[in-house]
């Protein structure tokens, strides 16, 4: 009786005790959910891998579709001025002559 520990006097006996008991608990659901073969389980599983995959491409497709329209939208800008730059230049008119005199026309 000396040598064996007293239940009353041992305060993790209780936790230990309920500590395996929820480790046998979760080993049994664990088994339960990996050996069934749930069709909506795996429906649900397939559709969240999808939908996470669709979420990383448009993740990662973000940044260059809008690097690629801030591109156009400069290029747009820089054609529409250098387009009225040209059209605000005042023409000018000049005569070449060849052999002296102005070709015939």
């Amino acid at each position: 009786m000396g040598t064996e520990p007293n239940h009353m006097t041992d305060p993790f006996n209780d936790t230990s005790r309920n500590l395996a008991r929820w480790l046998q608990e979760a080993g049994r659901r664990t088994k339960r959910s990996a050996g069934s073969n749930n069709d909506d389980g795996k429906r649900d599983a397939t559709h969240s891998w999808l939908k996470c995959a669709r979420q990383k491409g448009i993740d990662r497709a973000k940044w260059p579709i809008l690097v690629a329209l801030l591109a156009f939208a400069f290029l747009q800008l820089f054609y529409l001025e250098v387009r009225l730059d040209v059209e605000s230049i005042r023409s000018m008119i000049i005569f070449v002559l060849v052999n002296g005199q102005l070709p015939p026309v």
